[in-house]
């Protein structure tokens, strides 16, 4: 056993995270002597260089012609109203002016004003602005360029002013003699003298939850319905400040923020302790000019040698530079006393109630090569140490005492408390520790870790696979993946197990290890997983810390105050308070829960730059209306959060073009770009959230691609209008060149009427020349017909007419009159010779009455007529000209054959026809007469066996009073 000296020291050097600005990354200078911040949340900063803008992406800094501060002697301040208020010295002289619309505007100073630097309080409250020299208050409303002046006097001695403060819209002055008020236009001492105070040198006051905080030197006091105590009289400030620059904030959780010509400090009201803000890397903080919290609660502060903002509401960082051993933190334990045990490789750390005791084990072995990797404590209130190269060792009461690991190599990875007794591993076996010796309680391979399972389960983490076993049988789980049974660390989590792998999360089912979907790290290694005691899930990885409360996922890594990226497998719990300590391999982080704000931060999204690509500037138009010609658009944002910077996100999209959000995580220093527009109405619709938060409102911008000229309505009415002008007067010019037109065919339809009218006469005449040539032509052709008719008849009637008077001879002499009797001689032969003389006489009608039919001049065309009688008389009356040397053959339709139509024409076309096959045929021939009757029609053929109709003769035979005769 030895004894190891132990250091001590106050948690002092704590550091919380902090954003870090300076030249480097664009600040105009590195002096920063005065903060404010304007409505829209831009941050500005008087420096050595002048007055400057910074929108959480870009800085800006204001031209040295505008004459503004720049010396240690100024401040910047927003008024009530919204302007930017600047008083101090530039080169030449003191200047008062204020930032409107873009504009300075210069305030005219006091006449009895100082041209010397000299220190001085600026304040300014409604339409009024204060200035405080030595202890003359200098009054002026914005309504008059008149200053009025109100010394600060108690009794005889002059009250010189510290600081000038608004506190509910009311004007407080701290002064070395008390504190004093304005009371309308009079100075009045304040009540809050009446209390039992430190002193009268008062550096500042402020008010918070309607308890007022007075600060003097080196010691802070509150008022608290009406009752006064001393909050601390221990700030580690010692001096005033020679510019009267002095800042007092206090924040929601009981801190209390303060600098006087010291560095910025916070104090815990509740245990009256103050630490610097110190910031990682600077060994040594810089004397404070201000200290200002904005509208979201970050911190800032501003010195000669940099700016600085301190988000306070997250992490507390501990490493070498805060007086740990070493800067890894490999395992983390809180011990029965509550004392939070920080293991560094090479040493322990004590934190208790603010205070860190260290133990260097290099102390004792100055050759150390191990490391320790795990702490567990055991119930007599020994603390046992697992040395990967240097075996088992166990400190109490800052005794330390080493036990021969020989059984285990020596190699001792990780520690266990199981059914009340310390379990000791090595890689591929555990062991019992009881009563100072080590017994196998059983053998597996690969091991890295073993984690408690409750009362009665104990989890082997290997390389190989996850063992649970209750000491007697066990059950391994293993995954198809390698990287699955690569495991770290196990937690019980909605009675489900959840295994930290090499593959992120797995979960155990069914003797697997398969990947937890609900809360997907693939790609990230994970190490430690904590239940806390609200059931959210911490699982540490190679990337940071996630917190999941089975719906949300926070992430936290070093680009958000956690010290380091890469936790360690054992260096991940939550105390006895709520807190969360994560130990990682830049140090440790305390994440007070009981303390945490969830971040409903949302960026202030405002529009930097509208324009087109061919370099119309559209941003400060109130009609955004873009030609159609140039309808191509970038687009540029202000997003204006400091929460952090660097863990904005946001989306946008265009209404009107587009259906889904885009993804961006900068749209201040690049532009969002629409090329090749419709013409038509958009929107464009953008919003932010910072780190995991509530997504902003949009915001949104509206603006028109105008259309093209000729797609406009009133080119489109303009056209309409033109088109009917145009149709007007082309119908006008129509209706005139109609009427024209009209006169002219009236005159040539006159012209024409007369000569058609002489035409007509002359047709007329020639039709009467013709009509009686036709005439004759047909009586021509009537005379001849009707010789040959003529003929035919006589020939006809003729051998009748003989019968008849050969008969009436031979009448005459058988017949002899007697008397007044007439006696027949011989009757047979009179009864003959009548006989002949009555068949003369009936041939003779036949032929009569063929012959009436023949020259019928009816005109009716629906007589029933008997085709083949008609035939049959036209042979009758032209049997003269057949007899001798014709033969006609009749093939008549063996049933009666009848037509509709006019007899008498019928007559004379059967007539003509016969005739022209008569005259056709030169000597004997035949002539072949068919009728048929076919589907309600009659064909009648005549054909003979003449000479026939030449092809000449055939083209013309349809041609009226045509003829070969």
């Amino acid at each position: 056993m030895e004894n190891i000296p132990v250091k001590m020291n106050l948690l002092f050097s704590q550091f919380y995270p902090a954003q870090t600005y300076s030249t480097t990354n664009g600040m105009p200078s590195n002096s920063v002597f005065s903060i404010t911040q304007a409505e829209n949340r831009m941050m500005w900063f008087i420096t050595s260089k002048g007055v400057a803008t910074y929108d959480a992406s870009e800085w800006y800094l204001f031209p040295e012609s505008l004459n503004l501060p720049f010396t240690e002697h100024s401040y910047i301040q927003k008024g009530t109203d919204g302007k930017i208020w600047v008083a101090g010295y530039n080169k030449s002289e003191f200047t008062l002016q204020y930032h409107e619309n873009g504009n300075w505007v210069k305030v005219v100073v006091p006449e009895e004003w100082t041209e010397q630097r000299t220190p001085f309080s600026f304040k300014t409250i409604g339409k009024k602005v204060f200035l405080g020299l030595e202890n003359r208050l200098f009054m002026l409303n914005e309504s008059n360029s008149k200053w009025e002046v109100r010394k600060l006097e108690n009794g005889s001695k002059k009250a010189e002013i510290n600081s000038l403060v608004g506190i509910d819209g009311a004007l407080f002055i701290s002064t070395r003699e008390g504190i004093y008020e304005l009371d309308g236009d009079s100075i009045i001492r304040s009540p809050l003298n009446k209390y039992p105070l430190q002193s009268n040198n008062i550096l500042s006051i402020n008010k918070h939850n309607n308890a007022f905080y007075i600060l003097g030197l080196n010691w802070i006091g509150k008022v608290d319905e009406n009752e006064y105590k001393l909050v601390s009289n221990d700030l580690g400030i010692f001096t005033e400040s020679g510019f009267k620059k002095y800042s007092l904030e206090i924040d929601n959780t009981g801190r209390v923020y303060y600098s006087s010509f010291s560095p910025a400090s916070v104090l815990n009201e509740k245990t009256g302790r103050w630490i610097p803000l110190k910031v990682l890397g600077r060994q040594q903080n810089v004397l404070s000019n201000q200290i200002f919290v904005d509208a979201e609660s970050n911190y800032w502060v501003g010195d000669n040698r940099g700016l600085f903002k301190f988000n306070l509401l997250r992490f507390q960082n501990f490493n070498s530079n805060t007086d740990l051993i070493e800067d890894e933190v490999s395992s983390i334990y809180e011990s029965s006393n509550g004392r939070i045990i920080l293991a560094n490789p090479r040493g322990l750390n004590f934190y208790d109630k603010g205070e860190i005791t260290s133990i260097d084990l290099r102390n004792r072995y100055p050759n150390f090569l191990t490391r320790i990797l795990d702490v567990e404590e055991t119930k007599d209130g020994r603390v046992f140490l697992a040395l990967s190269g240097g075996g088992l060792v166990s400190m109490n009461n800052g005794t330390v005492r080493s036990y021969d690991s020989g059984i285990l190599n020596n190699a001792v990875i990780t520690l266990a408390t199981f059914k009340g007794d310390l379990l000791v591993a090595n890689y591929n076996s555990i062991y019992r520790f009881k009563d100072g010796r080590l017994s196998l309680f059983g053998e597996y391979n690969g091991i890295r870790n073993i984690i408690a399972l409750g009362s009665d389960k104990l989890a082997i983490l290997s390389f190989q696979g996850v063992y649970i076993t209750d000491g007697v049988t066990t059950q391994k789980y293993i995954s198809n993946q390698n990287s699955l049974n690569s495991t770290f660390d196990i937690e019980e989590w909605k009675n489900e197990y959840l295994v930290a792998t090499e593959n992120g999360l797995g979960i155990l089912k069914a003797g697997e290890i398969v990947e937890y979907d609900a809360f997907a790290l693939r790609g990230t290694s994970a190490y430690s997983i904590l239940k806390d005691s609200n059931n959210n899930l911490w699982v540490g990885t190679n990337d940071g810390i996630f917190k999941f409360d089975g719906k949300e996922v926070n992430h936290f890594n070093k680009r958000n105050g956690l010290i380091g990226n890469e936790v360690n497998r054992n260096a991940l719990i939550e105390d006895s308070n709520g807190n969360i300590w994560i130990g990682t391999d830049s140090g440790v982080s305390l994440f007070e829960q009981t303390e945490e704000v969830e971040s409903q931060h949302v960026p202030v999204i405002e529009l930097k730059k509208f324009s087109t690509l061919a370099g119309t500037d559209l941003t400060k138009r109130n009609e955004k209306s873009i030609e159609y010609n140039e309808n191509s658009i970038e687009l540029k944002f202000r997003t204006i959060s400091f929460f952090n910077e660097q863990e904005m996100s946001f989306q946008y999209k265009l209404s009107g073009f587009e259906e889904n959000w885009n993804e961006a995580s900068d749209i201040s220093t690049s532009f969002i770009r629409y090329t090749n527009l419709d013409p038509g109405q958009y929107q464009f619709l953008v919003k932010g959230r910072v780190e995991f938060g509530a997504w902003s409102e949009p915001y949104s911008l509206n603006f028109e691609i105008q259309k093209p000229f000729y797609q406009t309505a009133w080119f489109i009415i303009l056209i309409i209008v033109l088109l009917i002008a145009v149709a007007y007067s082309i119908y006008r010019i129509r209706v005139l060149f109609l009427i024209k037109q009209r006169e002219t065919l009236r005159k040539l339809v006159t012209r024409r009427t007369e000569e058609i009218d002489m035409q007509n006469r002359s047709l007329k005449e020639a039709y009467r020349d013709l009509e009686q040539a036709h005439i004759k032509l047909v009586q021509t052709e009537k005379m001849a017909a009707l010789g040959v008719l003529t003929a035919g008849v006589a020939h006809e009637i003729n051998n009748p007419l003989n019968y008849i008077k050969a008969g009436s001879e031979i009448v005459k002499q058988l017949t002899e009159e007697k008397g007044s009797s007439v006696v027949i001689e011989d009757k047979d032969t009179f009864k003959t010779v009548l006989s002949g003389i009555d068949l003369g006489v009936q041939k003779i009608l036949n032929i009569t009455r063929s012959l009436g039919s023949f020259s019928s001049t009816s005109d009716k065309i629906n007589n029933t007529i008997h085709i083949n009688k008609v035939l049959d008389d036209t042979l009758i009356i032209l049997e003269h000209e057949l007899r001798g040397r014709i033969k006609v053959i009749k093939e008549y339709d063996s049933q009666s054959v009848y037509v509709v139509g006019n007899e008498g024409k019928l007559y004379q076309v059967f007539s003509n026809l016969v005739v022209n096959s008569i005259h056709a045929i030169e000597g004997d021939g035949t002539i072949t007469i068919s009728t048929v009757e076919s589907n309600d029609e009659v064909i009648v053929s005549i054909s003979d066996t003449g000479s026939g109709i030449s092809e000449e003769v055939r083209k013309k035979i349809f041609d009226p009073f045509f003829t070969t005769k």
